[in-house]
């Protein structure tokens, strides 16, 4: 069983809340004031269904505009079900927060199908569910069931939510000053990450926002809102109004007259109050002429179309032009009845009332009456009674409404009077309808009484005449049968008929009258009397075929064929015995022929732009003219045409001249209108050139050029041209310099004529080394290398570089050029210290130990942890690698710089010491033959095999004794350290591996030229490459700067080939 009721008690949201959780299945009918919408339930979902009164027109017009540059027949009924839904979408918004709404529940089940448009639109099903989108994201998808035939459902909850954070971005954003006429434009997009940059694409300023919102199934408000975002972001623009005349105008060059028509109206609404610009009325002017601004304006909200009007009728004068272009929008909107009771103030001022006017006046006061209007429906009845209207019907209706709309007593005066006027024509009958509509309305009105009876006495008294002359009819009839009793005394005179009868009535009167002269008997007198009354009727019947062909003559001439008017004129005999002097004759219908003539010139003597029709009757008439003269001057005229000759010779010489009159006002108003179009022309080129776009400009200014060459000629013009010119080829040549790599001749050449470089976007490739790098960019791009990206000079854009297993690189670009980065790879193992760090690393295993200036000494292994760590407490640190002691396996001789000696366990971190030695060391430690050796400055030597406490020898004595020939025990790592003296290459010497320190980088060569990089921080200590082993076959490198410690592991997967320097 259905129910309804108000939504104010309740509210929406909670109705369908308590719909939904109760699972009711049906179909519910909101109804508010100008919205309507029509829901289905099913299982606590929302379906949204066609309402009654849906236009399936609308939808496809709608796809039309939105789609006008991609247009496809094969997708066309899915772009309608994507704009249908998403209207049906808003409505329901709109309803949420509209008041006074009225509902109605339907339980049961919902249509059985919806149409195809709907089922296309749908997404292509997977096996037993499919999902569907509502929004961007992934968590707003959920799964419906595959019977739903009639579209997709989506929770209650959902729509509200949804709802709640739409209306709340509209409010509060940007998007609450937006409109579905406005033009976004975005400003750049191609440089920003591919989800913004996809929608930005569709805000090309082509495009209003509602028809972004049809092309992407949006609802309106929600791509207002996002639209707001952005334009708070300052990612897009709205376009001003001259922008939105300038777009209508093009989609009307295109045909395009339902796009054209949103545009003129965000121009209506966007534009500031008061009179147009010269340049926007000659616009629109010039698009009323060309006769599609008034198709635009068919499709176009009424009080838009409008204000277009009365801003145009600003720049008019003429009140019939003014009239004629009113005239053309009411037959456009006939719907809209302020149009037409502005054309019908127009056609009053400008012309005499009609019948149609008087009518249009009626239904105009007819239908404020039926809306209440009082005071309109009154003023507009008082002007119909102005107007004088004549006829009894029209007039008796004009009292009627007068007398509904509560004007007793101006109802009432026009009613009875034209009662009084029928009771005078002695139509009683016809009287008593006005006089009965007055006494409907005031039963004891004195007057109308008085007049019903009146009038019931003539309709009587008219009765009794019919009566009276069917009596006298009948009497005739008697007397008739009288007379036939009397015809035997008229044989007699039947003879004197008989012999006379093939005679003239004259003749036989003549007869007669010498037969029995002045006194004949009865008989022949009653004869003779015949005679003469067949006399007279021939006399009559010649006057009346005479009269006859006159009438013929004189209706050529008046309103038939005028050479035909002319030759029956001339051929009209003179009029009979006994006409009376007053009798017309040929003269009479050659001046009716002259004066129709001299009318018809009078009535086509049009203005300057009357239209084609106008002009060719005027043609017709000059050529009739012609052929009145050649027809004259072919015969000898009587002397009552002299004056009609005259008259045409006249005529055609005034209408001659007034042609050549008109001719040359024609080609003054072109030449005018020709000097409107040349300057919108050039402010068009103008304004291209200001917006940057010198391709356009340069059209607009060969279109300039066309319209009359000899404005090239003009010195100020030309030079703007060639300015313009000069900027365009300058740019080409800076693009071109660019795609060759000569980005200096190419900023040379741009800044010559260009006064702001930074506006021209130029090209130029980034490439990383590795290749494949992802390069976030300032302006919020992505891309990967290689690429080719574009900016302006002085514009600056940052590069963010990024690719597994090398290290993330910046750099700040300037200026267009190319660039290719090196990407240094992640080291192997790391060691931070805040201390110079001198001493090479000691592999122990797969771990290594180190050591700082500061004294401090740590293990590490292969994930750069430390397993111990020990701080030797010394003031000059420990600048020597640590060796392992000979004959004393898995313990270290650890030497600082002012003399102290440790031995350190290498596994455990165990010390012994400090041994102080009392000189700093100066060479060593060094792994000999006879065990571990240092030289100090004070000149001993000292030799460790497996204890602390060392063998002391002097330096001097040792020469040339048993040390001197031993050989130096060859270590695992080779180093290279920073002096002034020393090299910046170090090879490896068991892989010919090579390591060149450069100003910021390491760069590490295979001997196959492939290779990698490595950031270098600081000031660097030292570099050294470590033997191969069998987990690192090529060997280690570490590097010592102001970043610590650190190693690299060469691979081949991971080089490069390095290009070559120039």
């Amino acid at each position: 069983m259905s129910f309804q009721g108000d939504v104010a008690g309740i509210g929406l949201g909670e109705l369908l809340q308590g719909l939904a959780r109760g699972e009711r299945n049906g179909v519910l009918t909101l109804t508010g004031k100008h919205l309507s919408a029509t829901v289905g339930l099913r299982k606590g979902q929302l379906y949204l269904l066609p309402g009654p009164e849906e236009d399936e027109s609308v939808w496809r017009d709608r796809c039309v505009r939105a789609f006008a540059e991609v247009p496809d027949g094969n997708l066309e009924s899915s772009r309608r079900a994507l704009i249908a839904r998403a209207t049906r979408l808003e409505t329901f918004y709109q309803m949420i927060e509209a008041p006074n709404l009225h509902f109605r529940f339907d339980p049961g089940q919902l249509p059985p199908t919806p149409s195809a448009a709907v089922r296309s639109a749908e997404p292509a099903a997977s096996k037993g569910h499919r999902s569907v989108p509502f929004d961007s994201g992934p968590d707003q998808e959920y799964f419906e069931e595959e019977s739903a035939a009639w579209g997709a459902g989506m929770p209650v909850e959902y729509l509200l939510l949804e709802h709640a954070r739409i209306s709340d971005e509209v409010k509060v954003g940007l998007g609450a000053q937006l409109a579905e006429y406005d033009l976004p434009r975005a400003l750049d997009p191609d440089r920003q990450e591919p989800e913004v940059r996809d929608f930005l694409l569709q805000c090309s300023g082509n495009s209003t926002i509602q028809e972004i919102a049809d092309r992407l199934g949006w609802p309106l408000s929600k791509c207002r809102g996002v639209i707001g975002e952005y334009l708070r972001a300052g990612l897009v623009r709205i376009a001003q109004p001259r922008e939105l005349l300038a777009a209508a105008q093009g989609e009307m060059e295109l045909g395009r007259a339902g796009r054209a028509a949103m545009r003129l109206t965000g121009w209506i609404w966007r534009s500031p109050p008061g009179p147009l610009g010269a340049a926007d009325a000659q616009l629109l002017l010039a698009e009323w002429q060309r006769d599609r601004l008034p198709k635009a304006m068919a499709l176009m909200e009424t009080r838009c179309a409008r204000a277009i009007m009365r801003r145009l009728d600003r720049h008019e004068s003429d009140r019939r032009v003014i009239h004629g272009r009113w005239k053309i929008l009411a037959e456009l909107q006939r719907q809209d009845e302020l149009t037409l009771l502005h054309e019908l103030s127009l056609r009053l001022a400008s012309s005499n009332p009609t019948s149609r006017t008087f009518s249009d006046l009626l239904r105009l006061a007819h239908s404020f009456h039926e809306r209440g209007l009082t005071g309109r429906t009154r003023m507009l009845l008082r002007l119909c009674a102005n107007h004088l209207p004549e006829g009894g019907p029209i007039r008796v209706e004009l009292g009627r409404r007068m007398l509904e709309a509560g004007l007793m007593a101006e109802g009432s005066r026009w009613l009875l009077n034209t009662a009084r006027e029928l009771l005078a024509a002695k139509d009683g009958e016809a009287a008593m309808l006005p006089i009965r509509a007055v006494l409907r309305v005031a039963p004891e009105h004195n007057e109308a009484r008085a007049l019903l009876e009146q009038a019931q006495f003539v309709k009587v008294k008219r009765k009794r005449q019919r009566w009276t002359y069917t009596t006298g009819l009948s009497l005739g009839v008697v007397l008739s049968l009288v007379a036939l009793v009397k015809f035997h005394d008229h044989r007699e005179a039947q003879r004197w008929v008989d012999s006379v009868s093939g005679q003239s009535p004259e003749a036989a009167l003549s007869q007669l009258d010498l037969e029995f002269g002045q006194d004949p008997p009865t008989r022949i007198a009653e004869l003779r009397e015949r005679l003469v009354r067949s006399r007279d009727e021939e006399q009559r019947r010649t006057f009346e075929d005479w009269s006859a062909s006159y009438r013929a003559a004189e209706e050529s001439c008046r309103f038939g064929d005028p050479l035909l008017g002319f030759s029956q004129a001339l051929a009209l005999p003179a009029a009979p015995a006994g006409a009376s002097s007053s009798t017309p004759d040929t003269t009479d219908l050659l001046g009716q022929l002259a004066r129709r003539l001299g009318a018809l010139a009078k009535d086509l003597d049009v203005p300057v732009d009357a239209p084609l029709e106008q002009l060719n009757e005027e043609e017709r008439l000059l050529d009739l003219l012609v052929e009145f003269q050649v027809l004259m001057k072919g015969q000898t005229l009587p002397a009552e045409a002299q004056s009609f000759q005259f008259r045409v010779d006249e005529l055609r010489q005034e209408v001659h001249s007034r042609r050549e009159k008109r001719g040359n006002q024609r080609e003054t108003m072109l030449a005018k209108e020709k000097e409107k179009d040349q300057d919108i022309l050039l402010a068009t080129a103008r304004a291209h050139d200001q917006a940057g776009d010198l391709e356009r400009a340069l059209t607009a200014y060969a279109r300039l050029l066309e319209s009359d060459p000899a404005l090239g000629l003009i010195p100020d013009l030309q030079q703007e041209i060639e300015r313009v010119q000069a900027h365009a080829a300058a740019l080409q040549r800076a693009y071109s310099l660019c795609e060759k790599g000569r980005y200096a001749e190419a900023k040379r050449a741009l800044e010559a004529v260009c006064p702001r470089p930074i506006e021209h976007l130029l090209p130029y490739r980034i490439d990383s080394l590795p290749s494949g790098a992802r390069v976030s960019l300032s302006d919020g791009r992505v891309r990967t290398t290689p690429f080719t990206a574009k900016s302006g000079f002085g514009e600056h854009l940052t590069m963010q570089f990024t690719l597994p297993g090398f290290a993330d690189r910046s750099f700040d670009v300037f200026e267009p050029g190319d660039l290719l980065v090196h990407l240094h790879l992640h080291p192997e193992r790391t060691w931070k210290s805040s201390h110079r760090i001198e001493a090479a690393p000691v592999p122990s295993g797969d771990d290594h130990i180190v050591a700082d200036r500061r004294g401090r000494l740590a293990r590490l292994d292969q994930q750069s942890r430390t397993k111990w760590e020990i701080d030797l407490r010394t003031l000059g640190g420990i600048a020597r690698t640590p060796v392992f002691m000979p004959n004393k396996s898995g313990w270290l001789l650890v030497v600082s710089e002012d003399g102290q000696v440790w031995l350190v366990q290498s596994q455990s971190g165990e010390i012994e010491g400090p041994r102080e030695i009392g000189s700093p060391p100066v060479v060593g430690p060094e792994l000999t033959r006879s065990g571990i050796s240092v030289q100090f400055a004070d000149g001993r030597v000292a030799v460790w095999t497996d204890r602390l406490e060392p063998v002391f020898y002097q330096a001097d004595a040792i020469v040339g004794g048993p040390f001197a020939t031993e050989t130096m025990v060859s270590t695992n790592v080779t180093v290279l350290r920073r002096s002034a003296s020393s090299s910046t290459e170090l090879a490896s010497p068991w892989t010919d591996w090579r390591i060149l320190v450069s100003d910021n980088e390491y760069r590490v060569t295979a001997p196959d030229g492939r290779g990698f990089s490595g950031e270098r921080i600081g000031d660097w200590a030292y570099v050294a490459w470590e033997g191969p082993k069998a987990l690192v076959p090529h060997g280690r490198l570490w590097v010592s700067d102001g970043s610590g410690l650190r190693s690299f592991v060469p691979d081949l997967e991971q080089m490069v080939p390095f290009p070559v320097e120039k």
